[in-house]
């Protein structure tokens, strides 16, 4: 039990005030962390990726 409540301590109080994390401890997933997929289904870390390809914005969007 006890170690229940330290990993919730840990969780509501040090990762709330982090950046990139939300009130309840969750990561916010941001535009860097989606992954990018042209229509052939090739994928890419992130738009600057898919750009430099020779890819337009018309031929990339979101894998998930």
């Amino acid at each position: 039990i006890l170690i229940i409540i330290m990993v919730g301590m840990y969780k509501f109080n040090y990762l709330a005030n982090k950046d990139g994390y939300d009130m309840d401890g969750n990561k916010i997933e941001t535009v860097e962390d989606l992954i990018i997929c042209d229509e052939a289904g090739n994928e890419y870390i992130n738009e600057q990726e898919a750009k430099e390809a020779g890819l337009s914005e018309e031929q990339y969007r979101d894998c998930y």
